[in-house]
């Protein structure tokens, strides 16, 4: 026991001699850095030669000043937290400007002519009896089955809606009487193509395979088309919320967006002569963390909505529209549906519009990053009856079967940039990374007349004492049995 007692009183001797060498030698690194540290007023405060009082004075507003430093400090780096940004607005001028994809489809779309070459104009109009009795809600089974019936009477189209829609449509061929681009007489097929939309088979210029670049501007320099809106041989369809007018619906947006006819395209009536003069805006937002969007330059939110639609009209349906845009994959979501029929597509049409509201909500898409916005004024004046004879003179008319055009019938339209000035509109970095630096360097500076340099010195100090602080550690009591 005795033995044990005397062990333990060693120990503690030991454990005590280490304390005296480490709070001693901790404490000639302190007085060593006050004296060497680039921090006016340290020295000051711990100069023992001052009387207590100016010490006293000195630590005070040593303490000030490293309470509103940090402070400071805290305020810019939270500010700097929060990525703000700036917005800038720029009106820019260019030799030339990308000229917006127009889409064009024609109302009441139905061709007489081809309904009844194909032998269903009889059964179409029966149809659209049937429709007209439909006042919304769910479908009977009565009404369904007499659709069906109907339906059947088709007897020479054994195909999708897809294929019906597109046999008795009319062709641009038929309705692009002439074309003028930059001021020239062109070939409409060098410039349009067809396009299946949300409201039938239309046909667009300036796509995305074939751009058009504006180099000039007025009227004279954009796109001027001569259209024949064929409304004798149209058959009329007001029972459909997007066949109650007659002339054209034209869109004016982005080439990577899907035209969404129904909701954006805007009326043009036939027997005028109508004016869009464009004005283009580019946006660009700063991607994460400054602004939640998507940074691909070819994202679309109007893309990332019509494929969220599509995909409830699908499921909903259990059966894919014919407008349907797709990847190049062979293989996407529905693409083991079948092709909607003509009831199917209609009337399911109907159904999905009129629950759509309950599932709007579920479409989550993020806001895209790049925009390019094609805004519009439009004017309009009835066609002078003199220019109808130059007009019957058109290298297009008589092609098309349309050499005596009907002046009621006739649509002009010019779409043209009133001037090669554009708005660029870019965010930008309102607080970087080095102004975050300046601001923590000058709250440094002013109120503790220290540097970056003197952080790197204070935890360099701190390392230094945490070292020396565990090298001299007091071992733990060791027991010894007897």
């Amino acid at each position: 026991m005795k033995q044990k007692d005397a062990a333990n009183i060693e120990m503690e001797e030991f454990n005590k001699l280490r304390r005296s060498q480490r709070n001693a030698l901790i404490k000639d690194e302190a007085e060593a850095f006050t004296k060497t540290v680039s921090l006016i007023g340290i020295t000051h405060a711990t100069d023992r030669k001052r009387s207590r009082g100016r010490r006293y004075v000195w630590t005070i507003w040593l303490l000030v000043g490293v309470g509103l430093a940090l402070y400071q400090i805290q305020d810019r780096t939270v500010h700097y937290l929060s990525y703000p940004y700036n917005t800038e607005f720029n009106v820019q001028n260019d030799k030339r400007l990308l000229f917006p994809q127009v889409t064009i489809c024609k109302e009441n779309w139905v061709s007489k002519a081809k309904a009844k070459e194909s032998g269903v104009e009889e059964s179409f109009l029966k149809f659209l009896e049937i429709v007209k009795e439909y006042s919304g809600g769910d479908v009977s089974r009565e009404l369904q089955e007499k659709a069906e019936t109907v339906v059947g009477e088709f007897h020479n189209v054994t195909s999708d809606w897809g294929t019906i829609s597109k046999r008795i449509s009319h062709t641009w061929k038929e309705l692009v009487t002439a074309i003028q681009w930059n001021g020239v007489e062109a070939k409409a097929a060098d410039l349009v193509e067809d396009i299946a939309t949300d409201v039938g088979h239309c046909f667009a210029i300036s796509t995305l395979d074939r751009p058009l670049m504006s180099r000039a501007s007025g009227t004279r320099s954009g796109l001027v088309l001569l259209l024949d809106a064929k409304q004798s041989d149209s058959l009329e369809m007001m029972n459909f919320d997007h066949d109650i007018f007659t002339g054209f619906r034209i869109l004016l947006h982005d080439p990577l967006e899907i035209p969404r006819m129904l909701e954006a395209g805007i009326v043009i009536s036939p027997g005028t002569v109508t004016q869009l003069a464009i004005s283009f805006t580019n946006v660009q937002h700063l991607g994460p963390p400054y602004f939640d969007c998507n940074s691909d330059v070819e994202y679309r939110v109007e893309n990332c909505l019509a494929e969220c639609e599509d995909h409830f009209f699908i499921d909903y349906c259990n059966c894919r529209p014919f407008y349907l845009i797709t990847s190049n994959d062979t293989k996407y979501y529905g693409s083991d549906k079948k092709i909607c029929g003509f009831v199917e597509h209609i009337l399911c049409l109907e159904n999905f519009t009129s629950s759509r509201s309950k599932t709007e909500d579920m479409c989550v898409c993020e806001q895209q990053c790049y925009t390019r916005s094609y805004m519009h004024s439009l004017s309009q004046s009835p066609i002078s009856r003199a220019a109808l004879p130059f007009f019957s003179l058109s290298s297009n008319a008589s092609s098309n079967g349309s050499s005596a055009l009907d002046p009621p019938d006739l649509t002009i339209v010019y779409i043209y940039f009133p001037s090669l000035t554009y708005t660029n509109v870019v965010a930008v970095e309102a607080y970087s990374f080095l102004a975050l630096l300046c601001d923590v360097g000058g709250a440094l500076s002013l109120l503790l007349g220290a540097t970056l340099l003197t952080v790197y010195e204070v935890a360099e100090f701190l390392v230094i004492v945490a070292a020396d602080y565990f090298r001299f550690k007091p071992r733990l009591r060791e027991t010894i049995s007897v």
